[in-house]
């Protein structure tokens, strides 16, 4: 939970930050809450991911090496999902494929939270 604050925290701080510096628009009518639901999806699966494989990590002599190893090629579908998902959204949605795209960050984080739940205290184990 730590982990979700500190991130949704530099979120808060980061991102109307690039929206000026990139010129975004602010999404109209209720494409604020696609958008804001992007950010929690994408949020939430990265800290769960980044959490569980630290903690699986934090045992080996090597992990400082081991943790990118393990944890970059399984945050390739979080932030594919967030990244087409938002871009869609700001571009209007013309072809509504990013209902598509937040699916599957919601199978992603749902899938990988259980997962998390239910191996957390083997990985921990000394």
């Amino acid at each position: 939970m730590a982990n979700l604050a500190f991130v949704f925290l530099v979120e808060l701080i980061v991102i109307p930050v690039a929206m000026v510096l990139f010129q975004v628009q602010f999404p109209e009518g209720w494409a604020w809450a696609s958008q804001l639901a992007v950010l929690v999806l994408g949020t939430v699966g990265f800290v769960i991911l980044g959490t569980f494989y630290a903690a699986m990590s934090s045992r080996s002599r090597s992990r400082e090496v081991l943790l990118p190893l393990l944890l970059f090629p399984m945050m390739i579908p979080v932030l594919l999902g967030a990244v087409e998902s938002s871009t869609s959204l700001l571009r209007g949605d013309p072809m509504r494929e990013a209902g598509a795209w937040m699916g599957m960050l919601t199978a992603f984080d749902i899938i990988f939270l259980t997962a998390a739940l239910v191996t957390f205290e083997y990985v921990i184990e000394v």
